[in-house]
């Protein structure tokens, strides 16, 4: 796949989170690998529903943006950090559904209370450390919580 075909798959996923109300405004962002050195990344604070291929920003694994016009989301940092810890994880999508923000608020893990959820995820989903958005210790507890 090209650049264009990586960032349209990045539109499509954004444009499905918003009809599903995963996110309002600009809450949220999606990234993809494209290879072990780079990804693409929603950029900051554009609204979803006016993005282009062109909007989605490259980035590499050293946080720097490649011939891009637009800056990166904030949560650049969560993206690579996974990318980095994570050689299985070729796409992340950070949204905001209302049942996991309430849990995450309440500062618990999500059981996983059927078969089918174990089967999928393992033993629920683990909710991270509290940090601010945008920093690396966000990033770092995201992949600490992450685990396997």
């Amino acid at each position: 796949m090209n650049r264009e075909e990586f960032a349209g798959l990045v539109l499509d996923a954004c444009r499905r989170m918003e009809d599903q109300g995963m996110t309002v405004g600009t809450w949220g962002n999606i990234s993809v690998r494209v290879n072990d050195e780079t990804f693409l990344i929603t950029p900051s604070g554009m609204s979803y529903g006016c993005l282009k291929t062109e909007d989605i920003v490259m980035a590499d694994m050293e946080g720097n943006t490649i011939d891009s016009k637009r800056k990166p989301s904030i949560e650049h940092g969560l993206h690579r950090m996974i990318y980095k810890h994570r050689s299985d994880v070729g796409a992340v999508i950070h949204t905001h559904p209302q049942y996991s923000t309430a849990f995450a608020i309440a500062r618990k893990d999500i059981p996983a209370v059927s078969e089918e959820l174990i089967q999928i995820i393992g033993e629920g989903v683990r909710c991270a450390a509290y940090a601010l958005p945008g920093t690396e210790e966000l990033a770092v507890n995201a992949v600490s919580a992450l685990g396997n």
